[in-house]
Formats: structure tokens, sequence, C-alpha cells
């Protein structure tokens, strides 16, 4: 990534405060140009490392192509790659760890091989998946899961789950994605 950086002629970054409550170890910004931003991310729940690069509608070309360099250069999993890893954990510890890996390298909108292994993390019968699987959608920020986190808000057999659904939601209402 350094090499990347350093092509692009970006200075250092900005070390933003860990945030361990939501698994996440080490993050760094890097301002590439106006409204255009690069956001490193360790990640403690797969303990792998993101770059998300996110940007205005008016940089929206600029960061697209920044991405493909990434996608380019740095190794990765692809969509496919990352489906399959779901389909074949073995146990619901593997299957929520590769839940967590895939919602990395999700996309920015619903695709929908990774959507449906998403819906069954939240309707799976362990409690702990349905746990990662729920604060997943936090990550990913897809409205399409507006449905299944309104039901387990209104009838998961644990408390907390219902509770942690019910505030995605409010989050999801406060940043107005997708209908309410």
């Amino acid at each position: 990534m350094n090499e990347i950086l350093d092509q692009l002629g970006v200075g250092a970054g900005e070390e933003i405060a860990a945030d361990p409550e939501n698994g996440v170890r080490f993050q760094e910004l890097f301002g590439v140009a106006p409204d255009l931003v690069i956001h490193y991310v360790e990640d403690d729940l797969t303990d792998d490392n993101a770059v998300f690069v996110t940007s205005s509608p008016e940089t929206a070309q600029l960061a697209d192509d920044l991405a493909a360099m990434f996608v380019d250069e740095l190794e990765h999993w692809s969509l496919d790659e990352l489906a399959r890893a779901v389909d074949e954990a073995s146990d619901p510890h593997e299957f929520a760890a590769a839940l967590a890996r895939a919602a990395l390298g999700a996309p920015p909108t619903a695709h929908e091989p990774l959507f449906r292994r998403f819906r069954a993390g939240l309707r799976h019968s362990d409690p702990e998946v349905r746990n990662t699987a729920v604060f997943l959608t936090s990550r990913i920020g897809w409205p399409e899961f507006r449905l299944d986190l309104a039901e387990i808000a209104a009838g998961d057999e644990s408390p907390a789950l219902r509770e942690r659904a019910r505030t995605i939601l409010q989050a999801y209402d406060a940043i107005r994605l997708g209908p309410r």
C-alpha cells in the first residue's frame, strides 16, 4: 500500500483512534484530494487489513480509479472467493469468521450472492453467528438488511440481539439508509 501512496504523492496519513469494540485494531486516513479519502484498517475480527476509498459524487470517478488500482496491486479475495469461504465453513465459528471477512470485501451496494450468505447468518440457529451477522450489517450498510434487522429487533430470542438490531436500524434511519 505504501508504494501506491508514494506513486500518488500522498503524504503521511492521520492515525485515528482504534475502535476495539468494533474490531478495529488500527486505522489511518489519507487525504488524496478534496473530498477523497483512503481509509486503511487493521481488523481484529478477521486479522486482516482493508482499504476503503470514499469520495463525494464530484470525485467518484477518481475514487473508482483508486479502488481499481488497489485491486490490481494488493492481494485480495474476489467476491466469489469470499462467498465460497462462507459456503465452505465447517462450524459456526468459521462461518461467522468468513462472514466477517466477506464484510470487509463487500461492495458499497448489495451483491446478491454475498447478501444471501449474510441473510443466512442473520437467520442462523447459533446466536453468536446471528450476533456477528447483525453487527456486520452496520459495517456493510446495505438497506436490503432492513427487513431482516426489523425481524430480529421484533422477535429474536436474545434481548441483547434485539437491542443491537434496533440500534442499527436507528443508525440506518439517522443516515437515511433505505426506505423506512
